[in-house]
């Protein structure tokens, strides 16, 4: 490595060291707003915030889990707004009906079923043979590739703006989706 290298990255490490966890949250959720979440990966957004910060690229390596917990904050939060509820239902006074259980053409999953599914599969074979994710969503199709989350768990997340009709007026809504498989997380890699 030439000396001129290496007085850049000490010069990207000091730089790095003095941005504030706040200013790293704000430029991460800055960064991730209005974009789909289901085309960006935590590389990207660490690397579009180095960029916006005045970094070279990998000037962030090293606070990489701090910036992996503002995306996953982010993530939540839009699901979270997603799954706001109408404030019309808060004016009724009786509970709300319960929601129906998804079911399959097996019919309901059984009582053991993470145990059973600890041992289908390994990781690699999951992501290698798992089909992208489509999603019918008031004539919107929502798609996600598999994946692996935070928790260890595989499956798939789907997400994004939509339009949508509402008694005859055109709505944007946020759509956020996790499925997981149940168990995945014994899975080898």
């Amino acid at each position: 490595m030439g000396e001129g290298a290496f007085a850049t990255e000490n010069f990207d490490k000091e730089m790095a060291d003095e941005v504030t966890s706040e200013a790293l949250r704000a430029t991460v959720r800055s960064e991730m707003n209005g974009k789909p979440l289901e085309e960006l990966t935590t590389k990207l957004v660490r690397r579009a915030v180095e960029t916006t910060l005045g970094l070279s690229k990998g000037g962030l390596d090293e606070k990489k889990d701090e910036i992996k917990q503002y995306i996953d904050e982010f993530i939540n939060e839009a699901e979270d707004e997603a799954e706001d509820e109408d404030p019309d239902d808060q004016l009724n006074d009786e509970p709300p009906a319960k929601k129906p259980k998804a079911t399959t053409s097996a019919g309901a999953a059984p009582k053991n079923v993470k145990k059973i599914q600890a041992s289908a599969m390994s990781g690699k074979q999951f992501e290698s043979k798992a089909e992208t994710l489509n999603v019918d969503v008031f004539g919107n199709i929502i798609s996600g590739p598999p994946r692996t989350f935070t928790s260890g768990n595989r499956g798939w997340y789907a997400g994004g703006k939509i339009e949508i009709q509402v008694g005859g007026k055109k709505l944007w809504a946020q759509v956020g989706m996790n499925v997981s498989i149940i168990g995945s997380k014994e899975w080898a890699d």
